[in-house]
Parts: structure tokens; C-alpha cells; sequence
């Protein structure tokens, strides 16, 4: 709930979510009340995020050109959607779907008190609530931003488990895994997650090629620098210089303020972020005018 009222799309998901889930309590004649009200304070708080100026003028400024048309947001989102579904798809994810989805199948056979969700359901509404994560961006702004396609890689990631859980529930209440094909499907899991470790390019991969090439430890060393020589630093605007060959599995971008490159918006960002994190106006990256603002 807390959540909801943090950013608008979470909102939108966590009260689409509450409203499935309601829906499957109503079907099944549970009790209402408490999801009821989760519902309710829910779309509250994603209501008060919409509606809130700062919001609304963020969404009227952010029109693409030629104005939001379904149709134009529709080729972009799914063209997205697809492609990273297939990257993501190759990683772990899938060896550990197989496996939770076999685990659940052995305990769904034998206790008659599991209940999950029907996978057809379950992947309907989950394929609904990412492509929306992806589509609405692109209808609002014209653009997915990197930290909204994080939100959908996370939601791709849960969602793919939870899907996996609710088809091995289904399987197991049908009595169909039988125990030699049991073993022959956990053999395959474990084929795959070796063909994802050794097949570049996947994450699996990138991750453990990051620690035994050393990468990872220099870009630990280097940070640890970095620190020590914003703690050094008697100004309130400090260089730094920037990182180099930092790992793919741990680097999103850098923190610190490149003036020649970074958007306004991103300068900003990394300002009230980064820099206030320690006590400063700003942490930029060295090769440019030299800060001279000492503390008073």
C-alpha cells in the first residue's frame, strides 16, 4: 500500500493485482473483507499519485509528439515486450521456473489443500500486467525509460515463477507427474542452467565472468576509492575520476555528475541522490573546471 502511492505504475499494478485476487476469493467463496479493504486503500493511494500537480503536470508535459495514439504506442510495446522477453527468458530464470514448477507439482500431488491459481489464468493476467508496464510509457511519453524497463524485468522475473508454481499446481493436482518423468524434467533443468553458464551471451554468464576475470573486485576497490576521496574532500562540489571497465552485472550507470553529457534532469537526479547522500551539492567526474565551494 505503501508502494502504491510511491509511483504510479506500481499503483496501477498493485491494484490491478489486489483486484485479481479478489476476484479468484469472490469465485471461490472466501472471505472478502480484508482483501476488500486492501483494495480500496490501494487504489486510494495509486488515486492520490495520479492526481497529485506534480503528476498531472509531468503528464501533460510529457505528450509525444503528434499527441498518445493507441495504435502508435501498440508497435513499439510489443516490438519491446517480445525482445526482452526472449533475453530474459535466456537466463536462470528458466531452470529455476523448471524446478519450483516440479517442486510444486510434488507437493500439489500429494496435498489435496494446495491451491493455486489456474495457469491459464495466472499467465493471462500476468502477460496483461507487463505488457501494460511497457505499453503505458511509451502511450504517455512515446519513450520506456531504463528504470521503468527494470520495473518490468521484475515483474517478468516474479511473474514467470509464480506462473511456473501455478502450472506444476495444476499438474500435480491432475496426478500427471509421474516419477520417471519427474527425474528426466529435473535432469533437463539442470542441462539448461550448465548450457546458460557456458553459451554467451547470458546473464549467467556475464555475472560469473565478472568474478573470476577480477572485475568485480577492481570495481569494489575502485568504488572504496571513490569514497575515500569524497571523504577527503573539504568542498561541497568534489571530483572524482571516472570508473573504469566496470562489471555488466553490477554497473547501471555512473552516479557521479558528467556536466559535458548528463540531461539536466539527470544532473538533478544524481544531486539530490548521490551527492546529498554524502553531504554534498554535487560529485562530479574529474577532467572538467575544478571546484573552488568550501564548506562555510
Amino acid at each position: 500500500m505503501a508502494a502504491a502511492g510511491t509511483n504510479e505504475l506500481i499503483g496501477l499494478l498493485l491494484t490491478g493485482c489486489f483486484a485479481v485476487v479478489l476476484a479468484g476469493a469472490a469465485l471461490r467463496r472466501r472471505a472478502l473483507a480484508r482483501l476488500a479493504c486492501l483494495l480500496l486503500v490501494t487504489a486510494a493511494a495509486t488515486a492520490v499519485t495520479l492526481l497529485v500537480p506534480g503528476t498531472l503536470e509531468r503528464m501533460r508535459s510529457a505528450v509525444p509528439p503528434g499527441g498518445r495514439h493507441v495504435i502508435q504506442a501498440l508497435g513499439p510495446s510489443l516490438a519491446v515486450a517480445g525482445r526482452h522477453s526472449l533475453e530474459w527468458i535466456a537466463s536462470p530464470l528458466a531452470p529455476a521456473a523448471w524446478l519450483l514448477g516440479l517442486g510444486v507439482a510434488r507437493i500439489a500431488a500429494t496435498d489435496e489443500g494446495w491451491s493455486l491459481p489456474h495457469p491459464a489464468i495466472a499467465g493471462a493476467a500476468l502477460a496483461a500486467a507487463y505488457f501494460a508496464t511497457v505499453f503505458l510509457p511509451y502511450y504517455g511519453a512515446g519513450t520506456l525509460e531504463k528504470h521503468t524497463l527494470n520495473l518490468a524485468h521484475a515483474l517478468f522475473t516474479g511473474g514467470g515463477l509464480f506462473l511456473a508454481a501455478c502450472t506444476g499446481a495444476w499438474m500435480g493436482q491432475r496426478r500427471r507427474p509421474a516419477t520417471v518423468w519427474a527425474s528426466v524434467l529435473r535432469a533437463g533443468a539442470w542441462t539448461l542452467m550448465v548450457a546458460l553458464a557456458v553459451l554467451p551471451p547470458t546473464p549467467l554468464r556475464t555475472a560469473y565472468g565478472d568474478l573470476a576475470s577480477g572485475r568485480a573486485a577492481r570495481y569494489d576497490q575502485a568504488l572504496l576509492d571513490r569514497y575515500e576521496l569524497i571523504a577527503q574532500c573539504r568542498y561541497v562540489v568534489c571530483g572524482v575520476p571516472p570508473l573504469s571497465d566496470p562489471p555488466p552485472s553490477l554497473f547501471w550507470f555512473e552516479n557521479a555528475a558528467d556536466e559535458a553529457k548528463d540531461a539536466p534532469s539527470m544532473l538533478s537526479y544524481k544531486d539530490d541522490t548521490f551527492a546529498a547522500f554524502f553531504g554534498k551539492a554535487r560529485i562530479r567526474l574529474t577532467g572538467q573546471a575544478p571546484a573552488t565551494t568550501a564548506h562555510p
